[in-house]
């Protein structure tokens, strides 16, 4: 589809592309480094190999932010789909709060409540999203939204993330970002 004026396509290697807002640009590396290391902590199997970027708001006076980290199994084994079963959703629900409260608390950040997790089918993908909301010191409460999507040996996580004072500006624009993200590299 063609992107929609005032979005870029940003393409993701291996895995397809997504349109994010012109006010939002790719995170410097070693930033990025730091944000994928923690997210590797809520992987749910043992991945090998990972890569992943993050966008950010040119304001610096404005928080939001699209990470996509994907992590591969190095011997090529494949991921079970689905993703998980209704009946698992729980134990997930459990595992990520504990992820969450664990990280969060390392760099002052509490996790204020969060949404069950939901199955979901999209672009022909099984795929689980979770949401939470969290706060850092006397900041603004932030709400964050992760995908996780499973494409054979390798999973994928796309998360966005904005403060909520500021909902007005980046949901839209999350909302298209999301409508936009293709997994082109099917395995």
């Amino acid at each position: 589809p063609p992107v929609k004026p005032g979005f870029v396509r940003v393409t993701i290697p291996d895995v397809g592309s997504i349109d994010v807002h012109e006010s939002m640009y790719i995170q410097p590396t070693e930033m990025t480094q730091k944000v994928t290391d923690s997210l590797e902590n809520a992987a749910i199997l043992n991945k090998n190999k990972k890569t992943g970027f993050v966008l950010m708001q040119k304001d610096p006076k404005q928080y939001s932010r699209i990470m996509v980290s994907t992590y591969t199994q190095e011997d090529g084994s494949s991921i079970n789909e689905p993703i998980a079963e209704r009946s698992e959703l729980a134990e997930i629900d459990k595992i990520y709060r504990q992820i969450w409260d664990e990280n969060g608390r390392k760099i002052g950040m509490k996790v204020l409540s969060s949404k069950p997790p939901e199955l979901l089918k999209f672009n022909g993908m099984n795929g689980l999203k979770l949401s939470y909301r969290r706060q850092r010191g006397n900041d603004t409460p932030g709400q964050v939204e992760m995908y996780i999507f499973s494409n054979r040996d390798q999973m994928i996580y796309l998360t966005m993330s904005y403060n909520e004072s500021e909902r007005t500006i980046w949901q839209p624009l999350f909302e298209e970002s999301l409508r936009s993200f293709r997994i082109t590299n099917i395995r």
